[in-house]
């Protein structure tokens, strides 16, 4: 937000400059000049890049829909700056004991502000009309990986230790106990604010959100905790997530990211902390929710059988369905996925270009397998979606093997290359580069 913060400041300087008594004067005007010079430099500096890294899908800086709602083309011509570079025109710096400096224009006088300037305003006119175009054109997982460079914001390892604690609360764990801790994250969010941004509710989405799994999950002493408008914060809650097997919870990051980057200017920063701590707090939770279901053999019906006809389900997508091969896939889906469909393309095509899968895009075989080996766990239903969004993500990337993707997709194949590295030396990258 420093940038749009930064234009918005240069917007008000402008605006009330000479409305107050002994605000224009020479030495008022110089001094307002040089300011908004230098900061109009640094602006169109910063909004050069943001352009650059557009063009390649990677978002850097968030441009909230309230500031292209307000967007305006700026301007020095009629201002009442330029009623008084224009009235104290040939006044020497000098004169005034003032050394200004900045690189590529010549001031000396007062009136050499002026071409500066509109240079400046007229630059800083063309990249934000670029960026707003190229933003309404923007891929959903550009947003994702916005909302993934911030997490790095975020201090994990006190996240880490506040969640031991909550646990110590629970000890022994059970599936319901981890179901009320992930209503207590949502719960807690929520009461937070960090859905207090987005659009209103329409009455058809109450219909296919079900409360009860946050508030049949809550202890007693949430009732009276809960805001009023509690139901409507749930509906819009459920935009931007997906629930698995009536118990896990997976954030849909293009659309939570989409969610942040639109209304970045909004958060208090302890929303925006408790946006990143809840989904940090959720994916714990959802470990130990694995770890459990892969253990309980009172949980039989939340798992897939581990029998012939499991293998035979694998072996339809990957090439060897030993346990170390499920091992290595399980790793990197535990690690990686999220929840995300993109995510999971990009585990999909890892695992093709270390040789693993028999085929790059058998999506819906891939879900299955990961089903089979009782790596994931997704209702029935819900396996076409998944692999829509996963063929969505497969159309705009390169054929070719991650290794030799060009920038324009450098936060996938860094993913890619990192997954890789994880499959280790035993199971080498070895896709041809004419395949």
């Amino acid at each position: 937000m420093r940038l749009v913060t930064h234009i918005r400041r240069v917007d008000e300087v402008l605006e009330s400059y000479g409305v107050y008594p002994n605000t224009s004067s020479l030495h008022e005007v110089a001094r307002c000049s040089m300011w908004m010079l230098t900061i109009l430099a640094d602006i169109n500096r910063q909004l050069r890049f943001c352009h650059e890294e557009l063009k390649k899908g990677v978002v850097t800086e968030p441009f909230p829909f309230s500031f292209w709602k307000n967007e305006k083309h700026r301007q020095l011509k009629g201002s009442a700056v330029e009623d008084d570079l224009l009235k104290y025109g040939n006044e020497k710096l000098a004169d005034m004991r003032i050394n200004f400096s900045i690189v590529g224009y010549d001031i000396k006088e007062i009136k050499d502000f002026i071409c500066p300037l509109n240079a400046e305003y007229e630059e800083m006119n063309d990249h934000l009309k670029a960026i707003e175009e190229m933003t309404l054109e923007l891929y959903p997982e550009a947003y994702a990986t916005y909302y993934q460079s911030r997490k790095k914001e975020l201090d994990e390892v006190t996240v880490r230790k506040k969640y031991m604690k909550m646990k110590m609360d629970y000890y022994p764990i059970t599936l319901q106990k981890l179901k009320t801790l992930q209503a207590k994250v949502v719960a807690d969010a929520l009461i937070a604010g960090i859905m207090n941004y987005d659009d209103d509710t329409i009455p058809l989405e109450y219909a296919g959100v079900d409360v009860r799994k946050v508030t049949e999950n809550l202890p007693e002493s949430y009732k009276g905790k809960l805001p009023e408008d509690f139901d409507k914060l749930c509906v819009k809650y459920h935009r931007h997530v997906t629930w698995s097997n009536d118990s896990i919870l997976n954030v849909d990051y293009d659309s939570l990211g989409s969610y942040l980057y639109k209304h970045s200017d909004k958060f208090t920063p302890e929303q925006f902390v408790a946006i990143y701590e809840h989904d940090f707090l959720l994916y714990l939770v959802r470990q130990d929710m694995m770890k459990l279901l892969e253990n309980s053999a009172g949980q039989v019906e939340m798992q897939a059988p581990q029998d012939q006809a499991c293998e035979d389900v694998a072996g339809n997508c990957f090439k060897n369905t030993s346990g170390f091969v499920r091992d290595l896939v399980q790793n990197l889906v535990n690690e990686y996925y999220l929840g995300s469909a993109v995510n999971l393309t990009l585990i999909e095509i890892t695992l093709y270009d270390h040789n693993l899968i028999k085929k790059r895009n058998t999506h819906t075989a891939f879900i299955k397998s990961l089903i089979a080996w009782d790596i994931i766990t997704i209702d029935e239903g819900e396996i076409k979606a998944l692999a829509n969004g996963m063929a969505d993500k497969y159309k705009r990337i390169p054929k070719e093997g991650y290794m030799v993707w060009p920038y324009l997709y450098i936060n996938d194949k860094k993913m890619c290359e990192d997954m890789g590295r994880k499959l280790g030396s035993t199971v080498p990258y070895s896709r041809k580069t004419d395949e």
